[in-house]
C-alpha cells in the first residue's frame, strides 16, 4: 500500500503509517489481523473486522 493512502486512512493519526496500512489491507481484504499490539487489535475489532490479540492466545495457553 503506498504510503500516501495509508496516511489518509482514519487510523493513521493514533495509530501510526505501518498499523494504519496493515488495518486498512485488513478492512478492503476482509482478512484477520493477527498482532501482540493491543491498539492494533482493538482497530479492526471496532469496525467488526476480525483481529486476533497474541496476548490473548498466550492466555488462553497458560489457563489464564
Amino acid at each position: 500500500m503506498p504510503s500516501v493512502r495509508a496516511a489518509n486512512d482514519s487510523l493513521y493519526p493514533r495509530l501510526g503509517l505501518a498499523d494504519a496500512s496493515i488495518a486498512a489491507v485488513a478492512r478492503e481484504e476482509k482478512c484477520t489481523v493477527l498482532t501482540e499490539d493491543l491498539d492494533l487489535y482493538l482497530a479492526p475489532t471496532n469496525e467488526k473486522l476480525a483481529a486476533v490479540n497474541f496476548t490473548h492466545l498466550r492466555a488462553q495457553q497458560w489457563g489464564v
